[in-house]
């Protein structure tokens, strides 16, 4: 059965099943944030008695076993072909989206193009789930003017999620703020959940490795800043004996990142929690020039080293992390603009002789990055627009 065939048979069953909760995503379930977040989330509010189906764009046919992992937790999943990349693809993807949806009670779209699916289909009150400024964010990664105009005009698609929407969920307070400030209006729900780990699946290390060595985790786009990535390197390097590696994910179309890397291996999202382990510190530094969009982004693998107890360096204003981690001493905290780098590696060092660092990683983790706390936080949010959702 090809994967087309495997959609349109799930979509036909259930069309006329009633759902409690339709959650929509444009990430694949079967790649790295799809498996480490939106499935142990959707998992747990399962086992709070609702009844949940998920439709998702996926690149690749998922395997058999995640099929029966998701399907035996009492999910319905609605498996749809990505299709190509690109605007018209995107186009593509929303009316296929929009289709999809059945009867149900909630939609909760994780990001742009299934909001708008879901506002589309009219079928049930739509939460926006913004995973960051899409369109700002875009408009930095691209060099095409073309295409940066085209992002642009997305705003208008922008004001029209924030307006219809029945709820609003961010990923971080500073990019509620941004888009309360943009639209000049507070909105009638909105919540701030950040990045979620699974704390049972990212188990706790108390003790950091005594030889330096950096993780470049996942995927590395061009809205990392992996220059200054390097330079931080470099300086950490003339201090201490260091080695660089990349745990790269099998969907990267990236074969090197040019930031001195002596290894790299190809880890999947089941392994990564015993490999970050292994390791003294992560790295994810954004490009400091990406405006707004930064305020709204808070990558996943951050919360994943700070969950197992190792610190990390970033950027400042990414998200609500530099706040965080400086407020935890979590990890280091860099300023590209005036901070000299050298100081920075120094400091890094202090934190990872430290032996109170790993309590202090995986405690910023517990009290902000917990998928229970996601969950209870989505479901207070569902009970407030479908206060019989559970009877």
């Amino acid at each position: 059965m090809s994967l087309n065939d495997f959609s349109f048979s799930i979509a036909e069953r259930f069309y006329m099943a009633e759902f409690d909760l339709t959650y929509v995503s444009s990430d694949s379930v079967s790649e790295g944030i799809g498996r480490s977040q939106i499935v142990p989330l959707l998992k747990q509010l399962s086992t709070k008695g609702l009844s949940i189906n998920l439709i998702s764009l996926e690149k690749r046919s998922p395997s058999n076993a995640l099929k029966r992992d998701i399907l035996s937790s009492g999910i319905d999943w609605t498996i749809l072909d990505f299709g190509k990349k690109g605007l018209v693809g995107g186009v593509k993807r929303l009316f296929v989206l929009r289709r999809a949806i059945s009867k149900t009670r909630l939609i909760h779209s994780r990001s742009d193009i299934p909001a708008l699916a879901g506002l589309l289909s009219g079928k049930a009150p739509v939460i926006w789930d913004a995973r960051a400024l899409w369109s700002d964010q875009r408009i930095v990664m691209t060099r095409n003017i073309f295409f940066k105009i085209v992002y642009r005009s997305f705003r208008i698609v922008e004001w029209f999620l924030y307006r219809k929407s029945a709820a609003i969920s961010t990923l971080s307070q500073a990019g509620l703020n941004a888009l309360e400030l943009r639209y000049k209006s507070a909105h009638n729900f909105s919540i701030v959940v950040p990045t979620s780990v699974d704390l049972e699946k990212f188990i706790y290390s108390n003790e950091i490795p005594s030889n330096v060595k950096v993780l470049y985790s996942g995927t590395y786009n061009s809205y990392y800043d992996l220059a200054i990535s390097k330079s931080f390197i470099d300086e950490l390097a003339k201090i201490c004996k260091i080695d660089v590696h990349w745990a790269r994910p099998h969907e990267s179309d990236t074969s090197s990142l040019g930031v001195g890397e002596t290894e790299i291996v190809s880890v999947s999202s089941d392994d990564m929690p015993l490999f970050i382990s292994h390791y003294s510190f992560g790295d994810s530094i954004c490009r400091q020039n990406a405006g707004i969009s930064l305020s709204a982004v808070m990558p996943t693998k951050v919360a994943e080293f700070l969950a197992v107890g190792r610190p990390v360096v970033i950027n400042k204003g990414l998200g609500d992390y530099d706040q965080l981690i400086s407020r935890y001493r979590a990890g280091i905290v860099i300023d590209s603009v005036s901070d000299n780098l050298g100081e920075k590696a120094e400091e890094m060092l202090k934190i990872l002789v430290d032996p109170d660092t790993p309590r202090r990683c995986r405690e910023l983790a517990e009290a902000h990055f917990s998928t229970n706390r996601a969950v209870e936080s989505y479901l207070a949010l569902y009970l407030k627009l479908c206060p019989n959702l559970l009877q």
